[in-house]
């Protein structure tokens, strides 16, 4: 089992973005809204692809297409250059083609969504300019779709979120009540997750928690998944800081006892897939 992992869109949202075939109703500038139902639509289900310079080189650790209409059958490839030409002819990093479900092992936890998130984790970071996300495999499909994009630097702590930890389904759905019966409405659905910290060093919290509550914020958005390893779909949320917690203050410099300070989260879905 892995850490728990959060990533935030600043660098892909930065980006300068190409793409082969979107349509014009469906343009790549949705991939970066935080409304993940205005999608990058393909103008037919033939091969795309979608490339990001992002300016200068970052140590990439997270690539993500979310709210995708990917079935058993899509797949996709990433790679990183040091420049657009070598994104084909000598990328420094290459995935090879992978299935865009799960790494290849479609299981309940996929089946049954209406949209499903596309996860790459290289094994180490990966520091280049220019990305390339190939996407094939689309015969099943009328057209390949995507709702919003990461390429990230995401951060994922050495030490794991406390014991206690909650993965909580929301459903603001709602009846209404006549003489002769009872009624409910369709509403919004979602999830959230709730999470405590304990840190070691003074490091921990204020390089990089801190810098989550300043640059993403309840105003911005980013993706948080439990475990990458298994079940991504099940334990992964694209979502927005509700509730972004006190840092509670122990003694710094004390040894290298654990809960010396705490920081608690709760993050929540704009949308459940």
């Amino acid at each position: 089992m892995s850490n728990l992992v959060v990533a935030k869109p600043t660098l892909s949202d930065a980006a300068t973005l190409t793409e082969s075939n979107s349509s014009a109703d469906y343009p790549l500038t949705n991939a970066l809204t935080q409304q993940p139902r205005e999608t990058v639509r393909t103008n037919s289900n033939s091969d795309s692809y979608y490339v990001a310079n992002l300016g200068a080189a970052y140590a990439i650790n997270l690539i993500a297409l979310l709210y995708t209409n990917a079935d058993i059958s899509t797949l996709w490839r990433i790679r990183g250059a040091t420049s657009e030409a070598n994104l084909t002819a000598a990328p420094g990093y290459d995935s090879g083609t992978l299935n865009l479900w799960g790494g290849g092992s479609p299981v309940d936890d996929w089946s049954d969504w209406d949209r499903v998130h596309g996860l790459h984790m290289p094994s180490t970071a990966q520091t280049y300019q220019w990305w390339r996300i190939d996407v094939s495999g689309l015969s099943g499909l009328s057209y390949f779709e995507f709702g919003r994009l990461y390429i990230s630097v995401a951060y994922q702590p050495t030490r794991n979120a406390d014991i206690g930890l909650k993965l909580t389904s929301i459903d603001s759905s709602f009846g209404i009540d006549t003489a002769a019966a009872h009624y409910r409405r369709q509403g919004r659905k979602y999830r959230s997750i709730t999470a405590r910290f304990s840190y070691r060093y003074e490091s921990e919290a204020y390089d990089d928690w801190l810098v989550l509550d300043r640059t993403v914020g309840g105003g911005g958005d980013c993706f948080v998944c439990i475990n990458p390893d298994s079940r991504i779909m099940d334990r992964s949320i694209y979502a927005y800081l509700e509730n972004m917690g006190t840092l509670d203050h122990g003694i710094w410099n004390v040894g290298e006892s654990s809960n010396l300070h705490t920081k608690e989260y709760t993050f929540t879905e704009f949308e459940m897939p």
